[in-house]
């Protein structure tokens, strides 16, 4: 299999994490959300997700974490893209957040990404900023539009996103985070509107 198929197949795979669910804004429903993802090289990396039922969607988002090559392309801007690496393992976490405390107990201890999906949720329609806060890298992208971008190899950067209109209901929400070390790595989402910030809300 080719680089530009390899891309093209982990692109597919993941873009499923986000439209294979059907939410019904109402009354957060969700049908189902199925999961799957192909590594590099066309291995695959997790499996399927679903079936959470018709009472409404479980808080939380799935994260991915992986090793990646650190001399690869850490600072692109597209929401798919894993540098050739491995897949280490897939698990639920309740939102946005990273630090040497937080991180699973198997998760790569140098050259470390972290991948989260799922949806944010806003009960009040308005303009909404978001502050993204990372050593090293981070991104951050909503509705499929990249909002806060804080790449690149350095100690804690905080970055807030211009102002997205959002109506109430959830919103497709993915964000990609890069470490060298893990004992200095962190990554951090919150959301604010008319100067009070707080922990958003996530469900899968």
């Amino acid at each position: 299999m080719t680089a530009a198929r390899d891309e093209t197949a982990i692109a597919d795979a993941f873009y499923t994490v986000l439209s294979a669910g059907i939410v019904v804004l109402a009354g957060l429903a969700i049908s189902a959300i199925v999961l799957g993802m192909a590594g590099q090289q066309g291995k695959a990396v997790a499996g399927q997700a679903g079936g959470i039922g018709d009472a409404g969607m479980a808080k939380g988002l799935y994260a991915f974490y992986y090793t990646v090559d650190a001399f690869g392309d850490l600072s692109s801007s597209d929401p798919d893209l894993v540098p050739p690496g491995d897949h280490i393992l897939t698990r639920t976490n309740p939102g946005i957040s990273l630090d040497r405390n937080s991180l699973p107990r198997n998760a790569p201890q140098s050259d470390g990404m972290a991948i989260w999906a799922g949806y944010v949720s806003v009960r009040v329609p308005g303009d909404y900023i978001f502050r993204l806060e990372s050593a090293d890298g981070s991104w951050l992208w909503v509705d499929g539009s990249l909002i806060a971008d804080n790449h690149g190899v350095h100690p804690p950067v905080t970055v807030d996103s211009a102002p997205v209109h959002l109506s109430a209901g959830c919103h497709v929400i993915k964000a990609k985070c890069f470490y060298t070390d893990a004992d200095s790595a962190s990554c951090h989402v919150l959301i604010g509107t008319d100067g009070t910030w707080s922990e958003p809300v996530f469900y899968r």
